[in-house]
């Protein structure tokens, strides 16, 4: 700065003022600067019994965002959001949609399949603005998909049967049923040959179970003769046979 003579302007005096500081001013933030708007300093300095204020505009500090986080995370059926954050003021953010979770945009591995029983994970990794972000996705067990029931032990009179359906998905998982032996009141019966004394016969037996019905063939066994007594049906004489039946 710079003190003229006021009798003479040829006459001065010059002293140098410091670059601004703390120490050597006395500093006053008047306005902080913000991301978008720009800030006001105060410096005043002293010297020689006199005071000397300056103002200094501290330009606006724009937006710093850090990196993307998952605000939002996306599914089979719905899209994400990802967002990031100002560093300056957290209420100064940008947001992004990603795709519901799917097998074109995304990198899958799959971790477990699902079982009849079990659940399965697949993971599921997106990658925007060179930032990666892995999702987790447990598809559904796949429950038993049994087929129909089909006969590996034939039941007799004496003797029960069982019926056995698998699983189409694991071929250990085995459901059993077991058939009661051949009888009148668990099976509809249906003679289909009736048995003679020197013929044998033939019986239909029918068992319904879930909506299946299954039918055995029991041969009946011969009825085979039944005589009664004797009986004269022609009576002998001094000269002709006679004739017993039965």
């Amino acid at each position: 700065m710079i003190n003229r003579c006021r009798f003479d302007d040829n006459h001065f005096e010059i002293y140098e003022l410091p670059i601004f500081n703390q120490e050597d001013y006395e500093f006053n933030q008047y306005k902080a600067a913000t991301c978008e708007e720009e800030g006001l300093d105060t410096y005043a300095y002293y010297y020689d019994g006199n005071g000397f204020g300056f103002e200094v505009k501290t330009p606006a500090l724009g937006h710093n965002y850090g990196n993307w986080e998952v605000s939002i995370e996306p599914t089979l059926n719905s899209t994400g959001v990802l967002v990031k954050t100002c560093t300056h003021n957290s209420n100064h953010y940008i947001t992004q949609a990603i795709d519901a979770l799917n097998d074109t945009t995304y990198t899958l591995e799959v971790i477990n399949l699902p079982t009849c029983e079990e659940t399965g994970l697949v993971l599921y990794t997106y990658t925007y603005d060179n930032q990666s972000f892995t999702f987790e996705h447990i598809t559904e067990k796949l429950g038993h998909a049994y087929g129909e029931w089909k006969v590996i032990e034939t039941p007799s009179m004496t003797t029960a049967g069982l019926l056995e359906k698998v699983c189409s998905h694991d071929e250990t998982h085995i459901e059993n049923k077991e058939l009661p032996v051949l009888n009148n009141t668990d099976y509809t019966v249906e003679t289909k040959v009736e048995r003679t004394c020197e013929e044998t016969g033939l019986d239909l037996y029918t068992y319904t179970y879930d909506n299946q019905s299954f039918t055995f063939e029991h041969i009946t066994e011969k009825l085979g003769h039944a005589y009664g007594e004797w009986k004269v049906i022609e009576t002998p004489s001094m000269t002709t046979a006679g004739l017993l039946e039965k």
